[in-house]
């Protein structure tokens, strides 16, 4: 569980991330703070910053990646389509959590 400060920071980052700031240090801050309605602000970095052809992505990108991969207990691949995709496929399935 989160304490009050965390979720409050969480909101905060969601917030600038979906501005397309803070992305870097907003999706470290994810990886510890995040929870399944984070993954919105942790698709914007993937669309930015996608992975390069050859598989290799910038650390902003892997950060990200981490990030989904914790929160969700899933791992679909590397791309902002993938993810976007199982985005979706777990809305239509899942209510989420009341913030």
């Amino acid at each position: 569980m989160f304490s009050e400060d965390e979720i409050a920071r969480r909101k905060d980052v969601e917030t600038k991330m979906l501005r397309g700031e803070y992305l870097h240090d907003g999706a470290i801050a994810l990886g510890h703070v995040g929870d399944v309605n984070s993954v919105p602000a942790l698709l914007v970095v993937l669309e930015k910053h996608p992975p390069f052809n050859n598989g290799a992505m910038v650390c902003t990108t892997a950060h990200a990646l981490a990030a989904l991969k914790k929160i969700t207990g899933a791992d679909v691949g590397n791309t902002h389509e993938a993810w976007s995709s199982w985005w979706e496929e777990y809305k239509l399935d899942n209510s989420l959590p009341e913030r």
